[in-house]
């Protein structure tokens, strides 16, 4: 949260980003604090989304803090980042379906 930065990006975290969204080391921040600030949060589901979300936080027990942006799951430990996930397909469905961000 130094340098102007809202989240910090976990080492595993980083690398997960890099390999899973593509996303060049440069971006990798920027493209974290846009997900924390414009992401789906935990308030805004309902149904399967939110049981979705509920999964995550039991197995991720750290994590308080899941936002979903641009069909990627940001799993964060207050603002410590610490992975990231492909949303399965079925709820990004349903994401759409509902026009949801």
């Amino acid at each position: 949260m130094s340098n102007g930065h809202k989240c910090v990006v976990g080492t595993h975290a980083r690398r997960r980003i890099r390999e899973r969204l593509c996303v060049p080391q440069k971006k990798v921040q920027s493209y974290v604090d846009k997900a924390y600030d414009l992401g789906i949060k935990h308030k805004d589901t309902e149904d399967e989304l939110q049981k979705y979300f509920d999964m995550l936080y039991l197995k991720y027990k750290k994590a308080n803090n899941i936002r979903i942006y641009k069909n990627t799951v940001f799993i964060f430990a207050g603002k410590f980042l610490i992975t990231v996930l492909i949303l399965p397909q079925e709820l990004i469905e349903y994401i759409k379906e509902r026009k949801l961000k």
